[in-house]
């Protein structure tokens, strides 16, 4: 199953179930989940130009370091690497709610909420790492 079939899955799921709830539920349902996407999307970018920053940096200092350090220079590279990518993986998500139904839909949206924000703070905590590889390497 792709990526893409998940998704379809979700939002074919979700679609199947919103389309009994209230028009009053489903704005708010739809509020929300653009708000999600609007956040992740801002938190994303601003992420990615620290990224940016980190290479930029990186790159400076191995241009100034004649060979030297070449160990801490591709570790921290790596790290560059690897948080950017988380970056990139986490702007490319979109959030659906799992609906069990009207009277749960606290529950559902504060699910879906605590999820965005486990999985954002897990890409910001990796690009927080590699910042301290790159200032580790730097010094």
């Amino acid at each position: 199953m792709t990526p893409e079939d998940i998704v379809n899955s979700k939002r074919e799921a979700y679609e199947k179930t919103v389309k009994n709830y209230s028009f009053d539920h489903k704005q708010k349902l739809k509020i929300l989940s653009d708000k999600i996407a609007e956040i992740n999307k801002r938190r994303a970018d601003e992420l990615d130009q620290i990224m940016i920053n980190q290479a930029r940096i990186l790159d400076e200092y191995e241009l100034r370091s004649n060979g030297n350090n070449k160990v801490g220079i591709e570790k921290a590279r790596y790290q560059i690497t690897y948080a950017h990518e988380a970056i990139a993986y986490q702007a490319a998500k979109i959030y659906i709610f799992i609906l069990n139904g009207e009277g749960n839909i606290k529950n559902d949206a504060l699910n879906l909420i605590s999820l965005f924000e486990g999985e954002l703070l897990s890409a910001r905590s990796k690009v927080i790492y590699s910042g301290q590889i790159l200032k580790g390497v730097i010094k």
